[in-house]
């Protein structure tokens, strides 16, 4: 267990290998080095949000989930996401509680290279073989989604300071007051394909294609016309959805109206209908894990060109859905973050 407060780790049991495996939704010969479980503490989230929870602490685990994936990809350390774990087993293995104020199970992840153990089991064996063979094949449903996707090339993005992770993560800050000062066209198209790609990464990390869009509501910009856009994968491009965007229309959407100070807030939405349908409740909590990590990223890098926000979760989803033009279930409001510059320079 890992006590963030302290930064230390506390040794709490030993978990054998097959029952981990069978937890993860993988066999043991696929187990990776390292396997790291993210729980949100209901005990803190109910007393806060209430019903409001669920998506909180998932949102968070997507956030969680998202610096856990920068920091081994600066280190070249090589992850796997298992989308398919059985999580009362896992409760059971972490010594968890499994009701109450229990802790809901956010994401799983392996890091480092696998080193298959063993071969497949293989169909044409030796008959007293074959009974053994047929065994190992039912460990888990199949046919399986692929654990990892072909590797995707950075995005392309506006000159800007390098620096290294680390110094990135100590600067990180929730900013709530924002400077006039108007955001360039380039940085913003930055931050836009960082946002998304970070939702493509998780997309071929875990094998669950899931389509999310990110909305970008612009306020103040240089060289772009205020107005709602949204970014298009294909095109490598914002696109806009419509033009103008005033101060009333920012408010109607958060529950915090200094938000709409900002120069940017940025919007992530979720196919809700497609989710539910194709993966059932884990599907939703997928998407909103994946609106987590989109704004973490951007939160993190935007760090590169000066520019700080605060993400919340206070979403006004009707005024969004009619600010965006959106129906809210193939379009679902999940997530918001605000951006600009800090207001003291």
């Amino acid at each position: 267990h890992y006590f963030g407060w302290e930064h230390r780790l506390e040794r709490i049991g030993i978990v054998q290998d097959e029952a981990l495996a069978g937890a993860l939704g993988i066999l043991p010969n696929e187990l990776p080095p390292v396997a790291i479980i993210g729980t949100s503490d209901l005990r803190k989230t109910r007393q806060k949000y209430d019903e409001f929870s669920f998506r909180i602490g998932t949102l968070d685990g997507g956030v969680a989930r998202q610096y856990l994936q920068d920091i081994a990809d600066a280190a070249g350390v090589t992850t796997v996401e298992y989308p398919d774990t059985r999580d009362p087993l896992l409760s059971f293995l972490l010594q968890l509680p499994q009701a109450g104020n229990r802790r809901m199970h956010c994401f799983a992840i392996g890091l480092g290279k696998v080193h298959v153990a063993g071969e497949r089991p293989d169909g044409l064996l030796h008959h007293y073989q074959s009974t053994d063979a047929l065994i190992a094949m039912c460990g888990r449903l199949g046919p399986t989604l692929p654990k990892q996707g072909p590797a995707l090339p950075p995005p392309r993005v506006a000159p800007h300071e390098v620096q290294s992770l680390g110094a990135l993560m100590q600067r990180r800050r929730s900013h709530r007051l924002f400077a006039e000062r108007p955001m360039s066209a380039a940085v913003l198209h930055s931050l836009a394909a960082l946002g998304q790609d970070a939702a493509l990464r998780r997309d071929s990390s875990s094998g669950l294609v899931l389509p999310m869009t990110l909305w970008l509501l612009v306020q103040r910009a240089q060289d772009l016309a205020p107005g709602i856009y949204r970014w298009d994968h294909a095109a490598e491009g914002l696109q806009m959805q419509r033009p103008g965007l005033g101060h009333a229309d920012l408010i109607g959407i958060m529950q915090q109206h200094g938000y709409a100070e900002a120069p940017l807030t940025c919007i992530v939405t979720g196919d809700f209908g497609d989710a539910l349908q194709r993966y059932g409740p884990r599907g939703y909590r997928e998407i909103s894990s994946r609106a987590g990590s989109m704004l973490a990223r951007i939160q993190l890098a935007g760090l590169s060109w000066d520019v700080v926000g605060s993400m919340w979760g206070g979403v006004a989803e009707e005024s969004a859905g009619r600010l965006l033009g959106i129906d809210r279930y193939r379009q679902c409001p999940l997530f918001a973050a605000s951006f600009g510059y800090a207001s003291d320079g």
